[in-house]
């Protein structure tokens, strides 16, 4: 009971919130880090600019009482400006994508991205705690297995100059925020050197996308 009047101020302001965005702005909700949601913060920046959407972030402390509101008990989601919330990290880039030009019309070259974002969400939702001694060693022997055969389908993806699809889109957003994750060393138990040292066009392709104009006026705007 305790618990559950500490959570309630917190809840009511994640509710009174939501109906201040009903009718504005499209909210996008997560931790205050890059993390998966990056992709989606760049497509929402490139489609309604930095004043046109809600980047909601919320501390790791809040998200106790955050949780049981979402869809499925996990983040990101999306509030409408209907009210409407949505959840699964793969729908709301879509949406993003598409509204953004980040998505393809063809639906062959959407196929084609859809495989590159699937890829790296896979990897993400697979990866297992890393905390102590036996975190850090399932996080060392899923580095040697799924991590690997996800990097080297994605380095078979990728191509020599450019972007996977030849301008950018979702997939080269989501290729660099693991790519990068790995190199600057925010992947627990899993060296640079794993990227380094075995994909080299994936190293590039990352350097390219965040030379980008786009990305680096986004992170101009939002550093974090």
């Amino acid at each position: 009971k305790r618990q559950a009047a500490e959570e309630e101020p917190f809840r009511l302001r994640f509710v009174a919130d939501t109906l201040r965005a009903m009718s504005t702005l499209p909210k996008l909700t997560y931790f205050n880090g890059a993390g998966r949601a990056l992709g989606l913060r760049v497509a929402l920046f490139k489609a309604f600019g930095k004043d046109g959407w809600e980047d909601h972030r919320i501390e790791f402390a809040d998200w106790p009482a955050l949780k049981p509101t979402t869809p499925l008990g996990v983040l990101p989601v999306l509030t409408l400006p209907d009210g409407r919330v949505v959840g699964q990290t793969e729908a709301i880039m879509r949406w993003a994508g598409s509204q953004s030009d980040l998505y393809p019309k063809d639906p062959v070259q959407a196929m084609l991205c859809d495989e590159i974002t699937a890829t790296c969400i896979e990897v993400l939702n697979k990866t297992p705690p890393g905390a102590g001694e036996e975190g850090r060693q399932k996080r060392q022997e899923y580095a040697a297995g799924f991590l690997t055969r996800a990097l080297t389908l994605l380095e078979s993806r990728a191509p020599a100059e450019g972007f996977f699809l030849g301008e950018l889109t979702l997939a080269d957003l989501m290729a660099s925020v693991l790519t990068n994750m790995i190199l600057t060393n925010d992947f627990d138990h899993v060296p640079a050197s794993l990227v380094s040292d075995n994909f080299p066009k994936l190293q590039a392709h990352n350097d390219r996308v965040r030379a980008d104009p786009l990305v680096v006026a986004y992170l101009a705007a939002y550093p974090n």
